[in-house]
């Protein structure tokens, strides 16, 4: 950070950028202490037990085993299972990937530009870098291979070229969707060589197929678990009953958050009476090829899912399975809405007009559910209820009922040990469902429980409450706090 000249206190324009970005990036580290959600409930109850349950729990049962998973069996009999510990990883590595997006962004612009840039990451991605789930090392593996392509494609040293493709690899083995980012990578590199002669000349074909062979190394590893996981009712919930439009408009949104989408917008329309000048402060280099790259690489990823999900069904338009896009699309939105300002005070402009928004989406954010709260509570009940407690499961493969006795489906109880017998209830009414309910409901001996019974669910979740409290003809009171449900049916 550089400060005015005599005023050795007073940071210049770049240093107040750098400010702003760290403090952005603070509002969010601030809630690593808040209540975990149902994704990471179930994480921390698979990691709880042994490897080897974890890894039949999610190749076999539930097939999305991948090196977070791993690594955090191993953190957690290390550094314990509290929401801080748990999702200090994910924060280590959004500085990991803010460092890498950086360092990739000032190869192709200037310090306040690169700066820019990682603030309109943290736009589009507000809450992945503190939760405890794989998609903040994912991030971090997707910058390290946009980083070694970027000084690749300057450079023309063949060992960043198979940098990108092992970081990509590295990626695809976090989470498979992030593949599509070095597999564009790579179709670029074939497309595109021509804008640069040394890295056309440089990229032999052994270097493109040694690339290529750790990508598919990936794929191949992988690809037992995509086939089975996609066989599974989780991808295909939602089949015909969701507008193909409401989804391509999900997509965009997620790549391209409305706000970013208006500064995006005015900052095209500032560039188009200087005719492409920028300012004689600014200090930039030639990226056009690069920033074409990028910009595909930021749309093509949520075109295959829209497509994918109009042929199949398949519910593969989850904005976490588009996440190959996020990093190409903050570099190519944050360096159009920097170069496009025509002097350097719609520089300043942009960049706190960017901040305004990465602060208006924190405070907007609706927290995640709490389930610490919701538990403390049924513990408090324990002496005047019954000993079972029926906690409904957040996830779409409950239409399985053989899946409900997964730690990973009673994630909550795991995560905040409750007191007594934890039942996972399913969150559908289908014919299974109603057997499983049915069975339940004997087997625990609820039918002639004389205490109230609770169940514990996410908000909104009435209808299977509702269908057991009929079942043991009970009235229903219920208590909601942020986003969980407690019934009481006595």
């Amino acid at each position: 950070m550089k400060f005015r000249a005599g005023r050795k206190w007073i940071p210049d324009a770049e240093g107040w950028a750098m400010l702003g970005l760290l403090g952005v990036a603070t509002l969010h580290i601030s809630r690593i202490g808040d209540s975990y959600w149902i994704d990471e409930t179930g994480l921390i109850a698979e990691i709880r037990g042994s490897f080897a349950q974890l890894f039949a729990d999610y190749t076999q049962r539930l097939p999305m085993f991948s090196i977070f998973e791993g690594f955090m069996w191993a953190w957690g009999r290390c550094f314990g299972y509290s929401e801080f510990a748990m999702r200090l990883p994910s924060v280590i590595f959004g500085v990991v990937t803010t460092l890498f997006l950086y360092r990739t962004a000032r190869n192709l612009t200037s310090r306040y530009g690169a700066t820019l840039v990682c603030l309109v990451l943290l736009c589009i991605e507000p809450t992945g870098f503190v939760n405890a789930r794989p998609y903040a090392m994912t991030l971090a593996f997707l910058s390290v291979s946009i980083h070694q392509w970027v000084v690749f494609s300057r450079t023309g040293n063949r060992r960043h070229w198979i940098g990108s493709c092992a970081a990509g690899a590295m990626a695809g083995l976090t989470k498979v969707f992030a593949l599509e980012g070095p597999l564009l990578l790579l179709a670029g590199s074939l497309l595109f060589r021509k804008p640069r002669e040394h890295f056309s000349k440089s990229l032999r074909k052994s270097d493109m197929l040694a690339g290529l062979t750790l990508i598919v190394i990936a794929i191949l590893v992988q690809l037992p678990m995509t086939i089975h996981f996609y066989s599974r009712s989780a991808l295909h919930s939602y089949a015909g009953s969701l507008p193909a439009h409401w989804l391509l408009e999900f997509l965009v949104y997620s790549v391209l958050p409305p706000g970013l989408m208006v500064l995006l917008a005015a900052s095209l329309m500032l560039r188009l009476p200087t005719h492409g000048k920028t300012s004689g402060r600014q200090t930039q280099r030639s990226y056009s090829y690069e920033m074409l790259v990028f910009a595909i690489a930021a749309t093509i990823p949520s075109a295959i899912h829209y497509l994918v999900y109009r042929a199949t069904g398949a519910f593969v338009v989850h904005r976490n399975y588009i996440i190959a896009s996020f990093l190409p699309a903050a570099i190519a939105i944050g360096l159009t809405v920097f170069s496009s300002a025509p002097g350097r005070k719609w520089q300043h402009f942009m960049f706190w007009a960017t901040f305004g928004i990465a602060v208006f989406g924190f405070l907007t954010h609706v927290p995640m559910e709490n389930w610490r709260r919701a538990v403390n509570l049924i513990n408090a009940r324990y002496e005047s209820r019954s000993p079972v407690v029926l906690v409904q499961s957040g996830f779409y493969e409950n239409a399985h009922p053989e899946l409900l006795d997964l730690p990973l489906l009673a994630g909550p109880a795991f995560a905040y040990p409750t007191k007594g017998t934890v039942v996972s209830i399913p969150s559908n009414l289908n014919p299974e469902s109603k057997i499983y309910i049915e069975k339940m409901l004997d087997d625990h001996h609820l039918r002639d429980e004389p205490k109230p019974i609770l169940i514990m669910a996410r908000s909104p979740a009435m209808m299977v409450a509702t269908y057991i409290a009929e079942r043991l003809h009970r009235n229903m009171a219920s208590l909601e706090q942020d986003g969980i449900i407690v019934f009481e049916l006595y």
